[in-house]
């Protein structure tokens, strides 16, 4: 997905990084109920969460079906933004600017996104913004360095089961192999957690630690 957004923006990969999206309804998956996830939860469960923060997950090979377009178009609004400021400063029709390597280009003459970021966000998104149609600078198709390869080797990505907060607990769950069940387990080997939970297959573990 960041390489279409790249490839759309006319970005240089090497300046590019991701960041998690918010937990937002914008970012819900927009084929989770197509997917059938929300199947026996109820009307009234599914249709709140439908297009809700809840519902931001990426399974089943659903993230480039589901969002590639979307994140096209907003890569080509910001694009089009950006060129317009540029076309302003140079007293130029937009379609006589294009954009490569993280700059906007005419006849020679540049300017860095970085320059022209704040006044491309004072402008009105278009409706319809153009795609790319050219060969120049495109990242489509080609073999690119992964950007979360350094962070995951030096150890400093963030998982999830990275953040530490204020008297947060921690839950362990572990589930009976297909058609086992939990025929019992060591209360006292338990002692200190805060809460225990057990069904038929699987039981769950709150503790401090």
């Amino acid at each position: 997905l960041s390489q279409i957004v790249a490839d759309e923006l006319g970005a240089a990969w090497e300046n590019v990084a991701v960041e998690p999206a918010p937990l937002t309804a914008a970012y819900a998956n927009p084929l989770a109920a197509g997917e059938g996830w929300f199947d026996g939860l109820g009307m009234l469960r599914e249709h709140r969460l439908k297009g809700s923060a809840e519902a931001i997950v990426t399974a089943g090979a659903t993230s480039m079906r589901g969002f590639a377009e979307p994140m096209r178009l907003a890569a080509a609004t910001a694009r089009a933004m950006l060129v317009g400021a540029a076309a302003d400063r140079w007293n130029l029709d937009p379609n006589d600017c294009e954009t490569a390597d993280g700059f906007v280009m005419n006849a020679g003459r540049t300017f860095t996104f970085g320059e022209l970021a704040e006044e491309a966000a004072d402008r009105r998104p278009p409706v319809s913004p153009a795609l790319r149609t050219g060969t120049r600078g495109r990242l489509i198709g080609k073999p690119l360095q992964r950007l979360d390869g350094p962070a995951k080797a030096s150890g400093k990505f963030r998982f999830a089961g990275d953040v530490r907060l204020p008297q947060m607990l921690f839950a362990s769950v572990r589930l009976a192999p297909a058609g086992g069940r939990l025929i019992g387990f060591d209360q006292a080997a338990l002692a200190g957690t805060r809460h225990v939970a057990a069904r038929d297959n699987w039981i769950a573990v709150v503790a401090d630690t």
